[in-house]
């Protein structure tokens, strides 16, 4: 009797539904950034996340600009956005560019001109992970206020949930297409070899397994036992 094999493209299906899960993350993050965007009145919205030791770099921003652009890394320690990443501090600015911690090389790449500018730590646990950068108040919003500040602060702490939230899902995610794909592996092995052996050489093999395994202490029967049971679903038929 051979060995059921699982259904053609299911794993590829697993794989492309996992996929997508991964995509929502993106989608999360963008409707919290359109949204702050919104009720602070800016034009652009952005997170940063530590690229290196010493370099932020953008994750996600309401400009496609910002993350399809190969800008430069914002060095941590000579940017508005750096000294806010290192002093958990938010900050704003009526003029960002005249201030001496600006970085002005994002705007040089991007043909950008910044004015307004407000940056709030993101905080995951007790360590900083990014930057929710708010920039250019839209026509007649005026310059930032202290309610605003605020509210980019409050932001800031939802976005650190939802990227610790999303750090995690995507660690599940990954650890479980990997389970998935040494199943799928074992599953094709075990088909091929019963499709391979007649019953007779089957039940020869078997012989030799147990003659092989006679010599082997008590603890030793036991932890090999585990192990058959573990890999066939304790449906092994070989007795130790």
């Amino acid at each position: 009797m051979t060995s059921p094999e699982l259904p053609d493209g299911l794993y590829d299906d697993l794989v492309k539904e996992f996929g997508a899960v991964k995509s929502v993350t993106r989608q999360v993050l963008s409707l919290l950034l359109d949204t702050g965007a919104k009720c602070l009145r800016v034009e652009d919205a952005a997170i940063l996340v530590p690229r290196s030791n010493d370099s932020l770099g953008f994750l996600q921003s309401t400009n496609p600009k910002l993350t399809q652009l190969d800008l430069p890394p914002i060095p941590i320690g000579a940017s508005i956005a750096g000294f806010v990443f290192v002093s958990a501090q938010t900050m704003s600015f009526d003029q960002a560019a005249s201030a001496a911690e600006f970085f002005d090389e994002i705007d040089k790449k991007a043909g950008y001109s910044t004015k307004e500018y407000l940056a709030a730590p993101i905080v995951s646990g007790d360590a900083t992970v990014g930057v929710l950068t708010f920039v250019n108040r839209v026509e007649g919003a005026g310059h930032f206020t202290k309610s605003d500040i605020d509210l980019a602060s409050r932001l800031a702490a939802v976005c650190g949930t939802l990227m610790d939230h999303i750090a995690r899902s995507r660690q599940l995610v990954d650890v479980t297409l990997d389970h998935l794909k040494a199943t799928f592996e074992s599953a094709r092995v075990a088909a091929g070899l019963a499709a391979a052996s007649p019953s007779g050489q089957h039940r020869n093999i078997k012989s030799d397994i147990v003659e092989a395994l006679e010599p082997l202490e008590a603890r030793e029967l036991e932890l090999i036992r585990n192990l058959i049971h573990s890999l066939n679903g304790n449906d092994s038929d070989l007795v130790l």
